[in-house]
């Protein structure tokens, strides 16, 4: 509240000092104070202040930050029980995804060798109708990979990291190695235009992430000449050719990003969300040579447990670039540049 003050006189005036006359001993002289000349009136405005507060208005603001502190609390409470609740519902349902990739493949197996063993009846005339034998072999045999999948989905998320600077060309070379005979089968041609950097991650979960990515290149593919090429961008370079996406998301824009990119037959955009979700495949169930549809869902996971961001690029027809991020490798503490 702007504030007019008006004082008689200067409040902040000094004396003025006289001529000089006689003081203390005879024959002396000196300065003499004179009363001050300024007694006309004096304004002063006040900024920056309010007018006084009434008892009633300092109560309810009292009254208020009480009411806002016990909001605080509350909703501070509130949150720290639905964290509790998620965690206790993760871990659940981790154990029960556990439970059931694990206990029920023992019933199947038996089912299994039960059907194994009514085709061989059938094949010798024993048993009737061979053909619906044959499928249930299939069905069995379906249930099991899904079951295997869900399986290895729970223990991922049951795992802690094992973090360390990896180059990560030698883990590219472990995962192209495990999928020798699929690639050597469908004849793909792999690309790598430069050696992979250093990054801060979990080798066997990074090994794995590039396996899946490679293996979904290779398969959905159907060109005369399939080729992968597997690469990545600095923020700060772009070679011929490799040139960011536009896709990046804002928390990624400063990142290295690392890419799998095929000439496949590509991912309709309206699908975009669904090709993560676990067991959702966009083909029947055996065509590109069938699979359990949790390859892309265990990349994501893995990638989100290294607190990066998975997403693709795709032309339908023409072929799919999935993009990833990974922590950046650390520094020695004692290097110069972390100093």
């Amino acid at each position: 509240q702007l504030q007019t003050f008006t004082w008689a006189g200067n409040p902040h005036g000094k004396p003025a000092v006289g001529p000089v006359g006689p003081v203390g001993p005879v024959g002396s002289f000196g300065p003499r104070l004179t009363p001050r000349r300024g007694f006309e009136l004096w304004q002063e405005q006040v900024r920056g202040r309010s007018k006084p507060w009434l008892t009633v208005e300092i109560e309810a603001a009292q009254q208020l930050r009480r009411m806002v502190i016990d909001l605080v609390v509350v909703r501070a409470d509130q949150l720290a029980e639905a964290n509790a609740e998620l965690a206790r519902s993760n871990a659940e349902l981790d154990a029960f995804a556990y439970v059931v990739g694990h206990d029920l493949k023992e019933p199947l197996r038996g089912i299994n060798n039960y059907a194994q063993r009514l085709l061989e009846d059938a094949r010798a005339g024993r048993v009737q109708d061979p053909e619906r034998i044959a499928w249930l072999l299939r069905m069995t045999g379906c249930m099991d990979t899904l079951l295997s999948a869900l399986l290895h989905f729970s223990r991922v998320g049951r795992q802690s990291l094992d973090r360390a600077n990896t180059d990560l060309g030698p883990v590219l070379v472990e995962s192209m190695e495990m999928l020798g005979a699929r690639l050597a089968e469908s004849k793909v041609e792999v690309r790598v235009p430069r050696p992979l950097p250093v990054a801060h991650c979990d080798r066997v979960r990074v090994r794995e992430v590039f396996s899946n990515l490679i293996s979904n290149a290779a398969k959905y593919n159907d060109k005369a000449q399939t080729w992968v090429e597997i690469g990545y961008i600095n923020p700060d370079d772009v070679p011929s050719g490799l040139a960011r996406p536009a896709t990046v998301p804002a928390e990624a824009r400063h990142q290295t990003l690392f890419y799998v990119r095929d000439n496949g037959i590509g991912i309709d955009a309206r699908h975009r969300d669904r090709v993560f979700e676990i067991f959702k495949r966009l083909h029947a169930q055996d065509a590109f040579g069938g699979g359990s549809g949790v390859g892309l869902t265990i990349a994501r996971k893995m990638v989100e447990q290294h607190h990066g961001r998975i997403w693709f690029d795709s032309v339908l027809g023409e072929g799919t670039t999935f993009n990833f991020t990974l922590p950046s490798a650390k520094l020695p503490a004692n290097s110069a540049c972390a100093a």
